[in-house]
This record gives C-alpha cells, structure tokens and sequence, in this order.
C-alpha cells in the first residue's frame, strides 16, 4: 500500500460537534435516542466508519466501525495486553477513593497493561478451566432449583402467569449464583431469608447501574447535573463495596469457623463476626481441602485482587446472565417447537447434574447462541488501540477508542439468513443452509485476550437453570415483544415479564 495515499483520522467522516448538538435537540433526529439507534443513524449518513468527535474535548472522540473485516483487524492488532476504556466512575472509585482496598490490583475491568495480564493468567485458571468449573455445577444447580420454587410460588392459580416484576427474581437467581460461585454462600433472596442490609445492597447495586451509564454512555448536550451524579456514584459504590467486600470476608471466617469447630450454621454466624471484627488474619488458617468460593482461593495470595475481582464479577456477573435468560425465555416462548425439540433433548438428562451427563446437548448450546444473536447481551465490542493501525485507508493513531456495535448487525440479512427468526439450527454442525457468514459480526463474549473471563461459568449458569425450567415447566408470553430490551451499558429488559409457566407432566 502506499503510504502518502493514506488519510489521517481527520479525513474519517462523521458529523461534527454542531451537527451532533443539534441531532440531540428537542425535535432533533436523535433526541432521546438509544446508542445503537444513533450508531444506525451515522452510519445511513456516513458509512462502515465514522468518526463522534467529543463535545467538551478531543479525549471523548470514538471511531465507529460497522464492517467485521474491520472488525476483525482491531482484533488481531491490539497485542498481547488489549485496552478498553472502561466506567469512569469505577476506575476512579478503585484507583483514588479507596486504592487502599484495590492498589495495583484493581480488578479486570479497570487494569491495563502487565497488572492485567497477571490478573487474567490468575482468573483464567479457575474461571475458565474445566476441571475448576466442576466444583461450582452442584451450587449452581441448588440455586437454580430455589429458582423454580420461586417460579411456582410466584404464579397465579389460574394462569399460570408470574407477575409483571418477574425481572426481580430473575435478577436474585444472577446474584445467588454469582455468590455461590465467589462466596460459596447464599444471601438469602430466593427462599425469603434476605435481610434488609442485602435488600438494600441490591438496590444500591440497581441504582450505579442506571448511573454508570447516563455518566459513561448517555449523549447529552449539556449535563449541569454531572457533578451531583458522579458523586452519587462514589457514594453508591462506597455502600455497595462495604457489603460485597464484607461479605467476602465474612464467609472466608464462617468456612474457616465451620472446618475448625464443627458448628452449626445457625451458632457460626455469630462466632465469625466476632472473628471478622476483631481483625484476626485468618487466610492462612484456612484446610486446603476446605470448601470455599472462587475468591477465597484469590483472596489466599491477593487479598486486593480478590478485592477487585469480587466487585468485577458483581457487576459483570449480574445483568448480563438475567438479561440473557430473559431473552432467551421471550425465544422459546415464541416457538413452542423449538421449545419441545429442547426438552427432549434434556429429558435424558438424570439428577443429579454433572459434566458427564451434560456433555451431549447441541441443541440447547444452539439455543443458548442463537438468543444471544437475537437479543445480545451487550450492544457493543469496544477496544483502544494500543498502536497505529490503518483501516480502510485511514490511519487510526495509537490510544484512539473503538466502537463496533455487533448488536446492529446481528438481524442483517447480509449476514444471517431469515435473521429476525430464531433458527438454533444454525449454529449445529453441518447445517450449510442457515450458515453463518462472517464468525466476526458474532461475537457475544468479545474475543481474544480480553474476552468475558467469565463467559464459561455464565453459560453454566444458562444451561443449568434453562434444564430444571423446561423440566418443570412449558413457557408461554402472551403479550407484546416490541422493543424486549433497550440498550444500555449492557442490554437491559424492556416490558413486564409476565411469562406464563405452565406445569409440564
């Protein structure tokens, strides 16, 4: 290629700072649009790449790729320790407000460069090995089956149908699991036995969600109330951080109080607090072959490692599995033939659950990514790049942040025949028909070295809790899927849940 042909990221097109002001006005094209309906906007307008330059500075401005080539090219460039931009509001809360619990160790999604990769190797090991991911399927089956009574008690006697705050349960069954896995403990939220403190961690948690996003994500023109939100955000997390971090000390000490006194969970609690708060060190007092969570294992060599990656499974543990199960629910329910291929794929299945016995199940694994494709968990691939690269003729410098909306792209016929249609045949092998066209436009897990760390247990999760329901239960909905979910920092549910489960016999 020649050299002087290229063009500088200047020449990228894409609307400027006036165009983009007055496109988020009132009576404006995008005002009070989602990200990815601005996304399809500019790229009408300006083509498979566009530059948003940044309102207030230069340091905000993103280049926006739609073409999976080019996709693939960010990929395959960004070396051995990738860089994202990440929360703000979460860097600055681990690195300055309490870098004391976090230090260099600040967890995945706030580290770059050597720390992380050290981090990583260290996850990669329990969170991605199938010999570790045995240990979490029993705790992960036991919540799933809290889930189905929950599912049961919550219906009405004659319809069958839970009510329209359904999104609720399906949250507490994301969050238990995620404590089960980490903590190997429950919090109470599926058999009723939460306490307030837990109630009101869960609703701090909802609210940064919400937070993080109109200060990271959401365009506004003008923000007169940033300030205010960014330091509810350091106050939430403040209390979310006091729980969560607490609670991973609290069952290391329970574990530890149960293996050395033989209590009785009912007489350890007490005995463990007064352990906890009285600061005694008790890593090193722990059996090997004691029962623990996955950060207690870190917590062993890093206690601020733990720390950090504690709070990155919550935050990205959490929504993202509940809004994969409600899509994947909304899918089934549309197509009660499909739901029936399913269940007697898994009716073969015997109790109790094991890796053996669930090693032969393509259809359900089809399922699982066909429902990602149609209602993807997250709206976007990001990536800053970490050396000049050249796309489509444009020289794209170093530290320059990239957005691929792949959500944009997953129901574009170019790319998936009958693409608004939920086919899991596609994704079986040796199905030529329905074969998907580029493997880079589908990519609901990112990829490379800084793909979902946790996307091994979270598919656990979807496959053990979507066998006990269509064992128990025919799932019907019965109301509107327009508009199912709305784009946020992740993609969130949209409508009342008001799924109707209807025993199975």
């Amino acid at each position: 290629m020649n050299i002087k042909a290229l063009k500088s990221l200047a020449d990228i097109p894409g609307p400027t700072k006036l165009a983009l002001i007055r496109d988020h006005l009132p009576f404006g094209t995008l005002y009070r649009k989602t990200s990815s309906e601005l996304y399809n906007t500019y790229r009408k307008r300006h083509g498979n790449i566009f530059r948003l330059p940044g309102i207030y500075s230069n340091d905000s401005l993103e280049v926006v790729l739609f073409d999976p080539r080019d996709f693939e090219h960010v990929f395959r460039t960004e070396g051995l320790w990738p860089t994202r931009k990440g929360l703000s509001s979460m860097k600055h809360y681990r690195h300055v407000r309490r870098n004391e619990l976090f230090g260099d160790a600040a967890g995945l999604d706030v580290e770059h460069g050597e720390s992380w990769s050290n981090q990583r190797s260290v996850a990669n090991h329990l969170m991605m090995k199938p010999d570790a991911l045995k240990n979490y399927l029993p705790r992960i089956d036991k919540i799933s089956k809290e889930f189905i009574e929950v599912i049961k008690n919550q219906r009405a006697p004659l319809t069958f149908e839970v009510k329209d705050n359904f999104e609720l349960s399906v949250d507490y069954w994301a969050l238990e699991s995620i404590a089960s896995v980490g903590f190997n403990t429950s919090f109470g939220f599926l058999s009723g036995r939460e306490n307030a403190l837990a109630k009101q961690f869960y609703r701090n948690f909802k609210e940064y969600s919400k937070i993080s996003y109109k200060l990271d994500i959401e365009f506004k023109v003008i923000d007169i109330l940033r300030y205010f939100k960014f330091q509810k955000s350091m106050w939430l997390l403040e209390k979310i951080t006091k729980f969560w971090i607490l609670e991973l000390d609290k069952t290391e000490v329970i574990s530890l109080v149960q293996k050395l006194h033989k209590k009785e969970q009912s007489n350890v609690l007490g005995v463990a607090m007064d352990i906890l708060m009285a600061g005694v060190d008790v890593v090193s007092e722990f059996d090997k072959d004691a029962e623990m969570g996955l950060l207690h294992v870190i917590k062993r060599d890093d206690k601020k490692f733990a720390n950090g990656l504690a709070m990155d499974m919550l935050f990205a543990g959490v929504e993202t599995t509940s809004s994969a199960l409600v899509g994947l629910l909304l899918n089934l329910s549309a197509d009660l033939n499909k739901q029936e291929i399913l269940r007697k794929e898994i009716e073969s299945i015997e109790e109790p659950l094991s890796f053996d016995n669930m090693k032969n199940l393509p259809y359900l694994r089809a399922c699982i990514k066909e429902s990602l494709r149609l209602y993807p968990v997250a709206p976007v691939n990001s990536r800053t790049t970490t050396q000049e690269i050249v796309i489509q003729d444009f020289r794209i410098p170093k530290h320059t942040d990239i957005v691929m909306p792949m959500i944009n792209l997953m129901r574009d016929e170019q790319y998936f025949q009958n693409a608004n249609h939920f086919i899991p045949e596609r994704w079986l092998r040796g199905n030529e028909h329905f074969k998907v066209r580029d493997p880079f436009v589908y990519l609901p897990f990112g990829f490379g070295p800084r793909a979902c760390v946790g996307k091994r247990i979270a598919m656990m999760e979807l496959e053990v809790v979507v066998i006990n329901i269509l064992k128990n239960f025919k799932i019907q909905y019965y109301h509107s899927r327009n508009n199912a979910f709305v784009p946020r920092f992740i993609n969130v549910p949209n409508l009342p849940l008001k799924f109707t489960f209807r025993d199975y016999t």
